[in-house]
């Protein structure tokens, strides 16, 4: 199978037990020490986020469970929740009130845009794309920002803690990792992890500026626009 088709294919299966990860509980409860870290990070990605003021037309990439667009939605004049998977898709739109949300389902990889955005915004989203497609990605991202529009996104650091119980701990320098579910099913993945100093290179070098840090040894937050913005 194709390593992006497996991807989405872990993706619906993995709808249903998505926010076992975020919310830190089950097989990603990592103790209290541990889970404070992971929450205290999130909070900072939260308010780095309202600082940048994503207003204005907002493209939420593999929006997920939903867990950032309500947060966009009080920014924002109107989102664009996108995300290749149905099930996620009605976990987000079942936990989201605010009016100002569209939901697309689509996938990234060669969906046609329904017009151009002030903000692209996209979390955990960047580690899964290959290598070999991530100069593709940054101009789909290019061709859905209108002048002068800006991008934010963050992801995970190479850190054994953000994953599961008995996951396989991250590896630098690949471009895939294995993940189970509950019920024991095994799915190769594309994800690759970044350093603050590795993705501003790898972006610069599809013309893209990037303003990045590290939260804790967490997560990492970039802000980014076109070179020629």
């Amino acid at each position: 199978m194709d390593p992006i088709d497996e991807q989405r294919a872990y993706y619906r299966a993995r709808a249903p037990e998505y926010d076992q990860a975020f919310e830190r509980r089950g097989r990603y409860d990592r103790g209290s020490e541990a889970n404070a870290k992971w929450f205290a990070g999130l909070d900072e990605i939260r308010d780095e986020l309202t600082a940048f003021r994503p207003f204005g037309d907002v493209l939420e990439i593999a929006c997920g469970t939903g867990n950032w667009t309500s947060q966009l939605a009080q920014h924002a004049t109107r989102v664009v929740a996108m995300d290749g998977s149905p099930e996620m898709l009605r976990i987000a739109k079942a936990k989201t009130s605010e009016k100002n949300v569209e939901w697309l389902e689509a996938n990234v990889f060669g969906f046609q845009l329904p017009r151009r955005f002030d903000v692209v915004f996209f979390g955990f989203w960047i580690s899964h794309v290959p290598a070999s497609r991530f100069g593709s990605f940054w101009e789909t991202v290019r061709i859905a920002l209108k002048p002068d529009g800006r991008v934010f996104f963050f992801d995970t650091m190479p850190n054994a803690m953000g994953g599961a119980v008995g996951q396989q701990p991250p590896r630098t320098g690949t471009d895939d990792e294995q993940r189970e579910l509950d019920d024991g099913r095994s799915f190769t993945i594309v994800k690759r992890y970044f350093t603050p100093e590795s993705i501003a290179t790898e972006m610069s070098a599809v013309g893209f500026t990037c303003e990045a840090r590290a939260v804790d040894d967490h997560f990492l937050i970039c802000k980014s626009k076109p070179h020629s913005s």
